[in-house]
């Protein structure tokens, strides 16, 4: 079953909500790059790493483990997969020529939060849109 892909479209800016390191989101978001052929993307990573990041998502497949560090020395690792959303949408950018921007705040630690979200194997079957609006519900 395919779905349309799912989108948040505000003038000539489009978001996509995802969580990080599903393979559900991460087949959304390069469905999204396909339709809407954007002239650059920008993902939720730290601006600071930008160069290390982009490096990472050209290896993939390949997967990478980027290391940054806190001001007490603490490391901080990014997994660079296939199944993390904000890698597929650079691979999928670098892929087809277009920038790449991580536009995050680096920040050293990210509070512990745990959402009540649904499963999101789900969103193979209902679609993205359905499972965000679940979401947004469920917040």
């Amino acid at each position: 079953m395919s779905v349309k892909p799912f989108y948040i479209k505000k003038g000539n800016v489009y978001a996509i909500p995802v969580t990080h390191y599903t393979m559900e989101m991460a087949h959304s978001v390069r469905q999204a790059f396909l339709e809407i052929d954007p002239d650059a993307v920008a993902v939720e990573l730290p601006e600071t790493m930008t160069l290390q990041l982009l490096h990472a998502a050209s290896r993939l497949p390949d997967i990478s483990v980027v290391i940054s560090y806190s001001a007490d020395q603490t490391p901080i690792y990014y997994l660079a997969e296939p199944c993390d959303p904000s890698f597929e949408t650079i691979r999928s950018a670098l892929e087809a020529g277009k920038p790449a921007f991580c536009i995050d705040l680096d920040v050293d630690f990210y509070p512990d939060i745990h959402d009540p979200i649904p499963d999101p194997y789900s969103i193979k079957r209902i679609g993205l849109k359905q499972y965000y609006e679940l979401y947004k519900k469920a917040a």
